[in-house]
């Protein structure tokens, strides 16, 4: 048992050598953090157009920002890590979340009722996809806040820092302000960059004059089927049928898709929210009479 207890600890060595690379002052913490946050912060702002091409940079840039904003928050603010280590903190986010998913689809019902006329429950993928972008939408909005506020933290807490005072060798100090670059400043940086990004979704590619226009564009898209089996409605016309048997359906009779859901087209935009009743008389009620075999 002695021989054993007077042979080097490697694994204890080991086990402290790599804690003091992961130490809050270790620096490749932000070299992966910039490389997304750049990369994030181009994607959006790559994802203007109406091709699937930019709306797939689209998608990715948003996980990427909603990422990076929680990760470096929680590590620019130690209080707010510990914060979140609260089992009770835990529990309360969850419901918080969950609220708003529940909140976010009753709102695109509603849309979607106002828009077609009938029951949102209809669009099955309107509703699904629709609630992202207004769960987004919402949580956008919180986090614009939360973000300024997390940058004028940094900000006081730096220029805070960057104020010096030494004592001189004969008595009396001696106070100058030395603003380096530091951890303090690179989270500051990448916050700003945040806000930037933040400020682009919610008032380009998520504002509130472009909701409608989405949703709309997503249940025409996406929960209308051309391939019906109703004799007395044409076969280039596409369906969605409003109830359980099957017997009633909701006829697009001419509109065609051909931009991306996410397209921010403000023409477009602009050109539905004043023509929407001349979109609804596209859309026709009808009973669907099937062949008899």
């Amino acid at each position: 048992m002695n021989e054993k207890s007077n042979k080097p600890d490697y694994t204890g060595k080991i086990y402290y050598l790599l804690k003091s690379k992961f130490d809050e002052n270790y620096e490749d913490l932000n070299k992966l953090s910039s490389f997304f946050v750049v990369f994030g912060v181009i994607a959006l702002f790559f994802s203007g157009g109406d091709s699937s091409y930019q709306y797939i940079w689209y998608l990715i840039a948003m996980v990427v920002m909603f990422i990076m904003i929680v990760f470096n928050a929680v590590k620019a603010i130690y209080p707010l890590e510990q914060f979140l280590k609260i089992p009770m903190t835990k529990f309360l986010l969850s419901i918080f979340f969950t609220t708003t998913v529940v909140y976010s689809a009753a709102q695109v019902n509603i849309k979607l009722n106002e828009i077609f006329y009938i029951s949102g429950s209809n669009f099955k993928y309107g509703v699904f996809f629709g609630s992202i972008i207004y769960f987004v939408n919402h949580i956008v909005s919180i986090l614009l806040y939360i973000v300024a506020l997390i940058i004028f933290y940094i900000f006081f807490d730096y220029i805070v820092d960057a104020y010096k005072t030494e004592k001189l060798e004969y008595g009396g100090e001696k106070s100058y302000w030395k603003f380096e670059f530091n951890k303090k400043l690179w989270y500051l940086i990448v916050f700003l960059l945040y806000m930037l990004g933040l400020w682009h979704l919610n008032n380009v590619a998520l504002d509130n004059k472009s909701i409608n226009y989405k949703l709309f564009i997503l249940a025409v898209k996406f929960d209308f089927d051309s391939k019906h089996r109703c004799s007395n409605v044409e076969d280039y016309y596409s369906v969605i049928y409003i109830d359980p048997s099957k017997e009633r359906v909701l006829v697009n009779t001419s509109f065609t898709i051909d931009k991306s859901i996410f397209g921010n087209n403000k023409e477009n935009i602009n050109a539905f929210n004043q023509r929407i009743n001349s979109y609804r008389e596209r859309f026709v009620v009808k009973e669907c009479q099937y062949e008899k075999n």
